[in-house]
């Protein structure tokens, strides 16, 4: 294969992967399972430390306001998370992970972890390293679109 035939190649990969992200965003979750929003939201909550400003929790989750605040409801209305004053700012409202709102995010972890295993098990930490890498590399290359 030319190396003009891999590129070709390498932008099929990242279209499909780029597509697959969207079509997880629009897809409703099977009954027990969250939604790739509100995984999203409850991931960056556990980065943030399980307490988060909306507007902090947006920029983490890589969401617009209005889709995080669908999310949040979403997630609310499963007791997964709770809004809250803030005791540093009464006017501020910040979205809280409950401990049910922990053990569903732990038990995600639990039911993907083996998916990366399988899907990535066999791999050196070479070819991970370069993976992760061309990735990188990638999302630089999309910020300069």
């Amino acid at each position: 294969m030319t190396r003009e035939e891999q590129l070709l190649e390498l932008r099929r990969a990242l279209r499909e992967l780029l597509h697959t992200e969207r079509r997880l965003r629009s897809r409703e979750p099977e009954p027990g399972r969250l939604s790739w929003p509100q995984y999203r939201v409850v991931h960056a909550l556990v980065e943030l430390g399980g307490t988060a400003p909306a507007g902090k929790l947006a920029v983490a989750a890589e969401m617009t306001p209005a889709s995080l605040t669908q999310a949040v409801d979403g997630l609310a209305a499963l007791g997964l998370v709770e809004r809250a004053r803030s005791d540093a700012d009464r006017r501020r409202v910040d979205v809280v992970l409950t401990a049910a709102g922990r053990e569903k995010y732990d038990a995600v972890g639990a039911r993907i972890q083996p998916l990366w295993d399988e899907a990535f098990g066999d791999d050196t930490p070479e070819e991970l390293a370069q993976a992760t890498r061309t990735l990188e590399r990638l999302t630089a290359l999309l910020l300069r679109f």
